[in-house]
């Protein structure tokens, strides 16, 4: 190789000739697709082609970063022209990040000029070199926030201060390198690993992919962790136009039953509790304990930051050994705290929280945990019985109220999750679902194959949906809800769409395929066609200070969905309008506003 191989490499910058592959993301416990990360490759005529090559003789010639900003561009103009959906993770080193060619400005202003919004696209942050100091690029990370990109670490575990970098940059998402997942099921030192990196995760909001999944085994072992997301071989190899839906031969992994959203957060099981100094005496500690007989637990805290917790039993046992109180009368409770309590972020998910504790094997944690805020400042404190109860009653609820045909949750869920959404201020969006034809259908096949055909649109409602997100009821017959948070749910609605489109037929026996249709009678007596069942959605989008409850939720989305009906076969009805007064609008009930868009993908 000679310097000719630098003024290739910059000629075929010029030319765009650079390669862009992508390779799916895709959410752990439904195997739905985030996003896709996107890898460079040099034209496949030179030797340069692999990107091992390609960057190594950049940086040998000084033109590393021209190479990799080249390279973001390539991508996001290429996952534009495919139409691609979901997340795109795009590389770049710390040397670039810091480096004076690379300018945030001009990346955002690429960005724009494509349909991707910057709250889709994730920086991922490579370990090629060591990073010295931080402090420049921190503010370039900050800067790109700001415009509202996302942040990823990649290869944890691999480079040269991963941790630190976790540390200081706080990112978006963590890859765990693939290293730790290969035969992750035959090694119990790399699952604990994981499950470490997980529970960090938690707590300071970041989500987890793991990479390099290429294995069955591996597959089950990384959902059982609790991981979020993954990647690998095992979906989809990098490739010029990625696969936009699942492997049928992942299918078989996916939850068969649908989800049951506990949404509640680990703050509703905070408890005030004493709150002492480090510099508190055990002695005056002990004589707090003796006036107060409901008091079970203190907290040590320094400048609003929990460093240990005691607890009556132990101090108790100390004090009843020999000497023990003489021993530790008179020195700091720091002495005697316990340093090992659970930290938990407020925001966790209760039944998160229940996971990692009842899955980690090796000791039976304190009885009481420590909640606090984002920036680890004590909230309140919890205890495990608190939390046994919490998850006990929901799943209890949860099962009384669901569907016993989906297991899906059942009217009082679905008003439940509502009302929530509403009294904590969120807006979201009402899939109302409901399915044509389906009586005759009914009527011709009889009630098993109907059963089938629900438990069907229930499992699709599931996977097109987000779990960590999105809310998935069953009203009751052929009647479902999704209420949507997650930003894409007009893609998930028409990709869901597409799906039923071509998977109804199959319900159907080979003389009705045929004709597209069966001949069965209307509700009036009389013979009519019917043609194959669809599925109409009617949308509506809820602002939280525009209604006060379920109930007009309710009544606008049952308008809505009478509108998707009208339309034939398969179709998605979204309602524009603004509630300003909700009665108003109920009051009204327009045939057709010229600000409802009807969509009918497909007949």
């Amino acid at each position: 190789m000679s310097g000719n191989s630098a003024k290739a490499i910059l000629k075929a910058l010029k030319e765009n000739r650079l390669i862009s592959l992508f390779q799916p993301i895709v959410s752990v416990q439904k195997l739905d697709i985030l996003g896709y990360e996107a890898l460079v490759r040099g034209p496949s005529d030179k030797a340069w082609h692999s990107p091992q090559m390609l960057f190594s003789l950049a940086e040998k010639y000084g033109i590393g970063s021209k190479v990799e900003i080249s390279s973001l561009y390539a991508h996001i103009k290429r996952h534009h022209k495919l139409g691609l959906r979901g997340k795109l993770f795009l590389n770049l080193s710390s040397r670039c990040l810091s480096s004076s060619e690379f300018d945030v400005a001009d990346l955002v202003n690429e960005i724009g000029k494509t349909e991707i919004t910057p709250d889709k696209v994730i920086i991922e942050i490579t370990e090629r070199h060591p990073v010295h100091d931080f402090v420049p690029m921190i503010s370039i990370l900050q800067e790109l926030r700001h415009h509202g990109l996302k942040i990823a670490i990649d290869d944890l575990g691999a480079g040269y201060s991963s941790l630190r970098q976790w540390s200081e940059i706080r990112p978006d998402f963590v890859k765990i390198d693939g290293h730790f997942v290969e035969n992750i099921h035959e090694d119990s030192v790399k699952r604990q690993f994981v499950r470490s990196i997980c529970e960090i995760a938690n707590n300071i909001g970041s989500s987890v992919i793991a990479e390099g999944i290429e294995t069955e085994e591996e597959l089950d072992t990384i959902r059982s962790l609790e991981v979020d997301y993954l990647q690998g071989y095992l979906v989809a190899r990098p490739q010029r136009k990625p696969i936009r839906h699942i492997p049928n031969r992942l299918k078989q992994f996916s939850q068969n039953t649908p989800y049951l959203v506990n949404e509640q957060q680990v703050r509703a099981l905070g408890k005030p509790t004493l709150t002492v100094s480090p510099s508190l005496t055990v002695k005056a500690l002990s004589e707090a304990f003796y006036k107060d007989k409901s008091l079970r637990v203190a907290v040590v805290l320094e400048n609003r930051k929990p460093l240990g917790i005691i607890t009556r039993n132990s101090l108790q046992q100390l004090f009843s050994s020999h000497y023990g109180r003489d021993l530790y009368g008179r020195k700091p409770v720091t002495l005697i705290m316990n340093e090992e309590a659970i930290t938990v972020n407020e925001e966790t998910k209760i039944e998160r929280l229940s996971n990692q504790i009842t899955t980690n094997n090796d000791s039976l944690p304190d009885e009481y945990f420590v909640i606090v805020d984002k920036k680890e400042r004590y909230t309140g404190i919890g205890s495990l019985i608190d939390l046994l109860r919490s998850v006990t009653d929901f799943r209890i609820t949860a099962a009384k109220h669901a569907n016993p045909l989906t297991l899906l949750p059942g009217n009082l869920r679905i008003n439940q999750h509502i009302d929530s959404l509403l009294s904590a201020k969120e807006s979201f969006v009402l899939a109302y679902c409901d399915v044509d034809n389906f009586k005759p259908f009914n009527d011709t096949y009889g009630y098993a194959r109907g059963d089938d055909v629900i438990r069907e649109i229930g499992q699709l409602l599931t996977r097109f949906s987000q779990q960590d997100q999105d809310f998935v009821g069953h009203i009751g017959g052929d009647d479902f809800i999704v209420i949507f948070r997650s930003i894409d749910w007009e893609t998930r609605c028409r990709d869901l769409l597409d799906h039923f489109q071509e998977s109804a037929i199959r319900f159907y026996d080979d003389q009705h395929k045929k004709t597209l249709g069966i001949t069965s009678i209307d509700r009036t007596g009389k013979q009519q066609f019917f043609d194959i069942i669809s599925l109409s959605i009617g949308v509506v989008q809820v602002n939280y200070k525009h209604f006060t409850s379920h109930k007009e939720v309710a009544s606008i989305s049952s308008e809505v969905k009478k509108q998707a009906k009208r339309i034939q076969g398969n179709s998605l009805f979204i309602d524009r309008r603004c509630y300003e007064n909700v009665f108003v609008a109920l009051d009204k009930s327009p045939e057709m506003p010229t600000n409802v868009v009807p969509i009918n993908p497909k007949k």
